[in-house]
């Protein structure tokens, strides 16, 4: 996926880094772009982390290979790292929301493993919590990415299903769109 097929937004793209987000009709479609996302780290030396649905992180593993990627080297290099979406969430939600200091440890420990490669970081936690109707969980995990990306300097792209928005949700959607430095709706 080139930043070329993404439309720049106000908002995020003024604080220089780099926060994408796509909206999504279909599974397919999601982990094709995906894997369009992170194959370039994969193919240079730097790093790719995958976090999702055990059944996206098959898919996108499989059309990362169908790329000619060798996962398990990269795994073994510390290059590519999968970790379930809805088990790291747990990790930092307290209190009915994403806890800043948990979310900080937890990420940059993730982080912290990929050494001082440039990392790509493919996240549907904001989706998880949006799909349960916490639009404040949401957009708190939104920002909380926008601090850490500006500070650590690593590229992120966050997935919803556009299903999950409706007319009602309108504003919503534009502030999630926002919070990133480029969206791409379908």
């Amino acid at each position: 996926m080139e930043l070329s097929k993404f439309d720049e937004q106000e908002g995020c793209a003024a604080c220089g880094h780099e926060h994408l987000v796509s909206f999504y009709e279909n599974e397919e479609s999601l982990v094709a772009t995906v894997v369009e996302y992170v194959v370039p780290a994969l193919r240079g030396y730097d790093a790719a982390i995958v976090v999702a649905t055990a059944e996206h992180s098959e898919a996108i593993a499989d059309g990362i290979r169908l790329a000619g990627i060798d996962i398990d080297m990269a795994v073994r290099d510390g290059r590519y790292q999968v970790h379930d979406a809805t088990e790291l969430l747990s990790r930092f939600m307290a209190g009915g929301g994403p806890d800043p200091a948990r979310f900080r440890v937890t990420i940059e420990a993730i982080l912290n493993r990929a050494g001082d490669r440039h990392v790509r970081v493919y996240g549907e936690m904001v989706a998880l919590l949006w799909a349960e109707g916490d639009v404040t969980s949401t957009i708190a995990l939104e920002d909380l990415w926008n601090h850490l990306v500006a500070e650590h300097g690593f590229a992120l792209f966050c997935g919803y299903p556009i299903s999950g928005f409706d007319v009602q949700s309108r504003t919503v959607f534009e502030h999630i769109c926002g919070q990133h430095s480029s969206a791409r709706r379908p």
